[in-house]
């Protein structure tokens, strides 16, 4: 499996990538991607999930999602933010929006991308694109790069991760 991602940000926020994670893994990338793109469970690797509801523009098969397609996810505390896929191209790459009334990322872009490096092996990176006010920048290296890296720790153990990283990339 090639990597055929051939999303562009830029089509969806004028945003620059602040962060990028990743997990070295020892399963199928067909696999990885089922996990990563599996909305209704990922409170088994993201942290502070309380639930999670799915919603598609239109039926879907199991297993699969749509552009449109949203997770409601609210968190310990209450929460609520609601992601839509604006990109799908399985088993290579998603990406999605991040809307909520108390979300202070703004023009946020979320991106999986699956890497192959054989038939059980390969790199899942995951990427994010958004802007901060001033007041919200402290959130970037505390809050969200801190919570992803948790996260990704939880993922590489779901899918044989050898290695994971979670990085700051720049400051708005």
């Amino acid at each position: 499996m090639d990597s055929q991602c051939l999303f562009d940000p830029a089509h969806h926020t004028s945003a620059r990538q602040q962060t990028e994670g990743w997990v070295d893994f020892q399963f199928s990338p067909d696999a990885v991607f089922a996990r990563v793109s599996d909305h209704a469970s990922m409170g088994d690797w993201i942290p502070m999930v309380h639930a999670i509801s799915v919603t598609h523009p239109h039926p879907v098969g199991p297993g699969a999602s749509a552009i449109g397609t949203a997770r409601h996810i609210t968190f310990r505390g209450g929460l609520t933010i609601t992601e839509t896929v604006v990109y799908w191209n399985p088993p290579y790459c998603y990406a999605y929006s991040t809307e909520g009334k108390h979300v202070p990322l703004k023009n946020y872009i979320g991106l999986f991308t699956i890497e192959a490096t054989g038939e059980h092996s390969g790199r899942l990176i995951m990427r994010e694109y958004f802007e901060l006010g001033r007041v919200e920048q402290s959130l970037l290296p505390h809050g969200i790069v801190s919570t992803f890296r948790h996260a990704l720790g939880s993922l590489a153990k779901l899918t044989g991760g050898t290695q994971y990283a979670m990085t700051e990339i720049s400051l708005v």
